[in-house]
This record gives C-alpha cells, structure tokens and sequence, in this order.
C-alpha cells in the first residue's frame, strides 16, 4: 500500500530540513520497530516515507511529482510535450 502523504506519517512538515526527516524516522522506528514490539505494518508505512523523502534527490524527485498532480501526471505531461515537438518538425520526403 502506497504512503499517501509521507511528510505526515514521519510526523514533519514538508518545509522540514533532511535533518529533522532522518531524526523522526528514526524516533518512530525505534517505536515502532517489531523487534521492541511494535506493528509490523505501521514500521512498513513509515520505511517506506522514509524511502520516499529520506534522501534529498528522491525527496525533490517526490515534491516535484506531487506539485504536478502525480506520477502518472507528471509522465503524461512530458509524453505530450515530446508529441508537440515532434509534430512541430516538418517531415522529409524521402529520395
């Protein structure tokens, strides 16, 4: 099951420096770790935010997707641009 907001399941704001996402991720995950006995399923969601934003490129990578309405979005935006381009090119006839 995919993370919908991955800001709100570590708890940070989406302004927060990578400092702080590393330090909540890992506060939840000595909480809920299934080691210590916590839920397997709630350690799941918050590696998986973790995974999302816990690094800076993947981090801008998931901002910029979420500003454009998402992947699917964001890949059908760029798939009608390469269209446009490449309808704008005027064609060869061949020798």
């Amino acid at each position: 099951m995919p993370v919908s907001d991955p800001y709100q399941v570590l708890g940070t704001l989406s302004t927060a420096p990578d400092r702080e996402i590393k330090e909540a991720y890992r506060r939840l995950a000595r909480i809920h770790h299934p080691d210590v006995g916590g839920d397997p399923e709630e350690f799941k969601k918050i590696q998986e935010a973790y995974s999302l934003i816990g690094d800076s490129v993947k981090r801008a990578i998931h901002d910029l997707e979420r500003r454009r309405g998402g992947v699917n979005d964001a890949r059908k935006e760029a798939t009608e641009i390469a269209a446009e381009y490449l309808a704008s090119i005027p064609q060869r006839r061949p020798l």
